[in-house]
């Protein structure tokens, strides 16, 4: 399979401790994968709950309302003042833990897949701000000049707090980092011809910063493609893929770039933004490549 083009087949505190354990007979804490979810409004889920009936049946839309207990998640979304879990708290993943409790991001098409296909417990560390580039809003130290973005360090110092809760009883392996943006950056010239240079430093600079809780094979990069709504899209999604090409543990999902996005709502298209059945898709695309590359079988 060529790790750049994934297929797309047709991220957390629950109490299962004893089934799924890694932990060994001496006392030492159990190890639990940890998944990061970052980016602007896709990210953050900016896709109607309520169009989901157009596309799935009924028992399925339950499942995402009552939620997933093997996988859980701590989210900030929007900001500090958004729909966000309490400080150091994960829940089940389910439908609502988007832009708003009306709306629902990646999260859920991955705790689907990751349910079927991997099952055991996984967390998800979700941090996401719709409208935010990576030449502003994301700077990592590698190119801020001193004055990082402050989604950089919004998010780092969430994750860090959410790694320290879950710490206390397990063992945290940070397995990668899932990346949705671009957006922004793609609708100014200047922006569009620094983002896979700024990319490059982005990622390095983020497996600085959690490097202590990396495993034997270091931290993925697991970065979607933006859609074609998108001025400058195709320039954006080949800087994607040429910071994808420069390192084993990062890879590109390139069919993300034909998600649907433009049929919902009913009455004016959200083109921004990812149709509900799109946003399951994406969700997929991330937990396969999760599965495929980075979790232990």
């Amino acid at each position: 399979m060529n790790k750049k083009l994934l297929i797309i087949p047709c991220l957390v505190l629950a109490g299962c401790q004893n089934a799924n354990s890694n932990s060994t007979n001496t006392g030492e804490k159990e190890i639990v994968p940890v998944v990061m979810l970052i980016g602007q409004s896709n990210a953050s889920g900016t896709s109607w709950s309520s169009y989901l009936s157009n596309h799935f049946d009924q028992k399925t839309i339950n499942q995402y309302r009552s939620g997933f207990d093997k996988v859980q998640i701590a989210h900030q979304c929007e900001g500090f003042s958004g729909n966000n879990t309490p400080d150091g708290e994960f829940v089940s993943v389910k439908l609502g833990q988007g832009y708003d409790q009306q709306h629902f991001g990646p999260e859920v098409g991955m705790a689907e897949y990751l349910t079927k296909n991997y099952g055991k417990n996984i967390y998800i560390i979700k941090w996401a701000y719709g409208g935010t580039g990576l030449a502003t809003d994301w700077k990592s130290p590698s190119f801020s000049g001193g004055n990082n973005g402050w989604c950089y360090d919004g998010f780092v110092n969430f994750a860090k707090d959410s790694i320290k809760a879950l710490s206390t009883k397990y063992r945290v392996e940070v397995k990668a980092f899932c990346w949705m943006q671009g957006e922004e950056d793609s609708v100014h010239d200047e922006y569009t011809k620094t983002y896979g240079n700024y990319l490059s430093m982005f990622i390095s600079d983020l497996r600085k910063e959690f490097k202590k809780y990396q495993g034997e094979s270091g931290i993925g990069f697991i970065d979607a493609a933006i859609t074609k709504a998108w001025t400058n899209y195709r320039l954006i999604n080949q800087a994607k893929l040429s910071v994808a090409n420069t390192y084993k543990l990062n890879f590109y999902l390139s069919e993300a770039e034909d998600l649907p996005f433009n049929k919902e709502p009913d009455d004016i298209a959200d083109i921004a933004h990812l149709d509900s059945d799109g946003m399951i898709s994406l969700g997929h695309m991330f937990a396969k490549s999760l599965i495929d590359n980075f979790l232990d079988k």
